[in-house]
């Protein structure tokens, strides 16, 4: 018996839907049956694909849609204005939204006179819109429907005129409709909307729900979507609708948060009060330090009614109410966050708000709140003093967490891996954690579960027996990989763009976001950025002073090591290979190399052999170099490139 493939159970998914044009989810999985979805496990698959699919949608009634079916026959009209008449194109407004979420698809992608279409974006369109002389920088729209040149004047269409756009199987029908019928949709839209005038309707659920549940909907020519939502007080932009008067801009930074960080509507609203708050305090920072330097004679430190005049009581009971939610770890966490970790101002404001705050906080925000001030002190480099603030906080709130874990990092930097591991357990922090598992494979503790004859937990490649049975404590050379990991977990909080940036290099702009992930997991990345992006001398700048002596000395002896080109003298078979530096002319005998199967004599790698201890290590790994590209290699390495120049060159190369 065949089992289903994935694409099966998506195409029998899909005619089930092309039939139906709608379905619950779990009336679709019924219809599939066993048969097709081969076991109940698939079924999760099975959705995940589905929300890939082009032509399907989910609504958020859990209604799986197939969007021809449910959109064959609609008629949306459309008022064009002069812009859009002078380089054919229709702007992608609440209009039009609607029928161009078909254009993924490619029977959609012409006019039914055989003419093409494009839905394009000024954001990442803008090369093409540029080739057609659309004005992309001076025009704030979502999206455009571009079509070929004179489409539009051979409708004989004025500015203010409308058009129509039918959905058919071969296509739109671009027209210019005849007398407009009326149509209830405003009205229904706004009893949808009152239901919850806080919030913002996705306008394109709204109309395909009324599409599925109306079939009679929007099958004559009626006034533009946009007009009939007015008409019944609504406001809207291109993809959103709610009650008049309604916030977008504020919704949208809300359903950011609430999206990023998995907070509720509350919790969401109490980062963005704070985020405020924070920058009301940095431009009063900024007003006291112009008027220390104005010379006006008064002490420049400025009250916060002096932000934006003064404070009444509804305004200091919001914010009193809004710090409450700082308790809640998730929240805290946002605001740090979205706070720019390298922006010195924020930093300075958001231990400033901290502070503050403080003076009319209840008890149980102490802890939160001081917490707050330590990750301030930390982003302005004052890394003791934000350590001693973080222990400040545990002993105001033993059990809450971001604190505690904060301080598991201080512990690990320190070496000191059991109470690194104790506190992590005591924040409630899963075992399969990073930070965990880091800590609990350089715990100097006998290893039980090992065998004399496997590989020793330490990595070097050798035997248990031969290496650390019966001597646990951690040598330099052991900690060189800690050490290496240390510094390497800074690399998303202060060095994320350059990460991206290096791993779309690597990556050469192919297999968008399956290939950029894969890029950023490639060692080569990170030690680039690490090293050639100074990562790693901002690491030993802010944290050094937290290391082992040793530990530190051996951190500034790797600041002074260059990648190179090195060539294989020998192999021991194991774990050791003797290395020679083709720039220096320096051999070293390397322990625990990076690399699966033999190693040859005579090859090439790219790599930073480093000291550690009694030995050197390839903590960064090692990168195949072919011998057509060594001398140019070479030429680059000595050249002082940055962290794109060198994974450039080495994907280039095929390294």
């Amino acid at each position: 018996m065949t089992h289903p493939t994935p694409d099966d159970m998506v195409a029998a998914a899909v005619q089930a839907l092309v039939e139906r044009g709608s379905l619950p989810e779990a009336d679709l999985l019924r219809r599939l049956g066993p048969k097709v979805l081969g076991n109940p496990e698939a079924a999760d698959g099975l959705v995940d694909a589905l929300l890939d699919e082009p032509g399907v949608y989910e609504l958020p009634d859990n209604r799986w849609v197939w969007l021809p079916t449910v959109l064959d026959g609609r008629v949306f009209t459309h008022r064009v204005g002069e812009l859009e008449l002078a380089h054919d194109v229709l702007v992608v407004d609440a209009d039009l939204l609607t029928p161009l979420m078909l254009t993924e698809l490619p029977q959609y992608a012409r006019l039914t006179d055989g003419s093409t279409v494009q839905d394009l974006s000024p954001t990442f369109d803008a090369e093409l819109l540029a080739e057609r002389g659309v004005p992309v920088g001076d025009w704030d729209v979502e999206g455009v429907l571009l079509l070929e040149p004179g489409r539009l004047s051979a409708l004989g269409v004025s500015a203010g005129d409308l058009v129509a756009l039918t959905v058919t199987p071969g296509g739109f029908d671009l027209s210019v409709p005849g007398e407009l019928e009326p149509s209830d949709i405003g009205e229904l839209v706004a009893a949808l909307a009152a239901q919850d005038p806080q919030a913002a309707l996705d306008l394109f659920d709204v109309m395909l729900q009324l599409c599925v549940e109306r079939p009679d909907s929007q099958r004559i020519p009626t006034a533009p979507l946009g007009e009939a939502l007015r008409a019944a007080g609504l406001d809207h932009d291109a993809a959103a609708v709610a009650v008049e008067g309604f916030d977008f801009d504020d919704a949208r930074a809300l359903g950011h948060l609430q999206a990023e960080y998995d907070l509720d509507r509350d919790e969401a609203a109490a980062v963005a009060v704070v985020l405020e708050l924070c920058e009301d305090v940095g431009r009063l920072l900024e007003r006291a330090v112009d008027g220390e330097d104005a010379g006006d004679g008064g002490d420049g430190w400025p009250t916060p009614e002096d932000a934006d005049g003064p404070v009444d009581d509804d305004e200091r009971q919001v914010a009193e109410a809004t710090l409450e939610y700082l308790r809640v770890p998730a929240v805290a966490d946002a605001v740090c966050q979205e706070l720019d970790p390298s922006d010195r101002r924020a930093a300075t404001a958001l231990g400033v708000f901290a502070e503050s705050a403080e003076a009319s906080a209840p008890r149980s925000l102490l802890g939160p709140l001081r917490y707050l001030q330590g990750v301030a002190q930390e982003r302005l480099g004052d890394t003791t003093d934000a350590e001693q603030t973080f222990g400040v906080a545990e002993s105001l709130d033993p059990s809450w967490p971001l604190t505690l874990i904060r301080l598991a990092e201080y512990a690990a930097d320190r070496g000191q891996a059991d109470r690194g591991i104790g506190l992590l357990q005591r924040a409630g922090v899963e075992a399969d954690d990073p930070l965990v598992q880091l800590l609990l494979h350089f715990q100097p503790v006998p290893r039980p579960d090992l065998g004399r004859n496997q590989p020793c937990w330490c990595g070097s490649g050798r035997k248990y027996k031969a290496c650390h049975l019966h001597r646990e404590q951690l040598s330099l050379a052991d900690r060189a990989p800690w050490l290496y990991a240390k510094a390497s977990s800074r690399l998303g909080e202060w060095a994320t763009a350059e990460m991206v940036e290096t791993a779309e290099v690597h990556a050469g702009g192919q297999g968008g976001d399956d290939a950029l992930s894969e890029a950023l997991a490639d060692p080569l990345v990170a030690d680039a950025v690490l090293f050639e992006g100074l990562v790693f001398y901002r690491f030993l700048a802010r944290r050094g002073e937290l290391l082992p002596d040793d530990e530190h000395e051996m951190a500034r002896q790797w600041l002074d090591v260059d990648r190179s080109v090195h060539e294989v003298v020998s192999f021991d078979g194991e774990y050791a290979a003797r290395l020679k530096d083709l720039r220096t002319g320096d051999e070293h005998d390397v322990i625990g190399l990076p690399v699966d199967g033999p190693v040859e004599v005579g090859a090439l790698y790219c790599a930073r052999v480093v000291p550690a201890g009694d030995t050197w290590q390839v903590p960064g790994g090692l990168v195949p170099v072919v011998p057509e590209e060594r001398d140019g290699l070479l030429a680059l390495l000595a050249d002082e490139p940055s962290a794109t120049d060198v994974v450039g060159f080495l994907s280039r190369s095929g390294g």
